[in-house]
């Protein structure tokens, strides 16, 4: 993925100053070798728990006293369980922009593990919708409505999730649909949905459960999939679970998907998952520059269509 990156681009490796590698296998020496061959040696390697915070230690490096003006490498790969990799170019003047305002969440604490995967979106979501609040109590905000309750799904054009099966990222939009719903039920996303939806009572809004959602708001939520959330399932539908980098992969994806003079100054929320001791984030990445050379250079589809079927022996 590295080598890729680099060749595809045209990267001089002398200009990479630092390296974080994100893995949940125990081949790591061999991954820092592999890489290694294709950089400078002269640069920091670092090792994350996961790839948001592989990306998110980059970005404070590159924002940092210590950053040497060089780009930042993050790659997230898993050799023991999955072959997905993906490596990320992290610099200056970028299409892609991280948003500052995240919220986090360290465990869920459900046997469940559907149920764990909606309680760490839940409060990952709430904690992101506070920070909201708090950004807006020191910068202002141009509305009167409550900062953390003016979130809504329609302040974001597309979503990321990254899960074991792409049937967890359609339990998790439906899902979160329906808190939005219970937040915002005068929203104008939601005329057809109220109808049906006035019998809720307030405590199923906190229920962590995807049966609450009532078949109307079901139905709508199946066509907001469509247009928000099934363009980043390009790669997990074809490949599968690639962990460390399956998030990304999601983001590939979209890239891939949809236009790019479509994707220009639009919103992104990704939430990427993890139990033990590592924790779940919702952020937002915003696009602010042509994507066409990532389309291009990715060439997903055209490879994707090249992939053969191998019988394992």
């Amino acid at each position: 993925a590295v080598s890729s990156l680099l060749t595809k681009y045209r990267i001089d490796p002398c200009t990479v100053g630092r390296v974080d590698l994100s893995t949940s296998t125990f081949a790591k020496t061999r991954l820092l070798c592999s890489i290694s061959s294709y950089i400078n040696t002269d640069v920091d390697f670092v090792e994350s728990t996961n790839a948001t915070t592989a990306i998110l230690n980059a970005i404070h490096w590159i924002e940092s006293s210590n950053w040497d003006g060089k780009y930042a490498i993050v790659c997230a790969a898993e050799t023991t369980s999955s072959s997905g990799a993906v490596a990320l170019l992290i610099g200056p003047d970028a299409p892609l922009i991280l948003e500052s305002i995240r919220g986090s969440f360290l465990a869920g604490n459900s046997a469940s593990e559907l149920t764990n995967y909606l309680e760490t979106l839940n409060k990952s979501f709430a904690a992101y919708k506070i920070n909201i609040g708090k950004a807006v109590d020191v910068n202002g905000s141009p509305t009167d409505e409550p900062a953390a309750k003016s979130v809504k799904l329609s302040d974001f054009d597309y979503f990321i999730f990254n899960s074991p099966q792409v049937e967890v990222a359609q339990k998790a939009y439906y899902h979160l649909a329906y808190q939005d719903y219970m937040s915002h039920p005068s929203a104008p996303a939601y005329p057809q949905v109220r109808p049906s939806m006035e019998e809720a009572s307030p405590e199923e809004s906190n229920k962590i459960s995807v049966t609450a959602v009532k078949p109307t708001l079901f139905d709508f939520s199946i066509s907001q999939y469509a247009q928000s959330v099934a363009p980043s399932q390009l790669l997990s539908t074809h490949l599968g679970e690639a962990y460390a980098g399956s998030l990304y992969g999601g983001l590939a994806s979209l890239l891939t998907n949809v236009p790019p003079y479509k994707l220009f100054d639009k919103r992104i929320s990704l939430f990427e998952h993890n139990s033990g001791f590592a924790s779940s984030i919702f952020f937002a990445i915003r696009v602010r520059g042509d994507t066409s050379r990532i389309q291009m250079k990715l060439d997903l589809k055209r490879r994707l269509s090249e992939i053969g079927l191998v019988i394992p022996k």
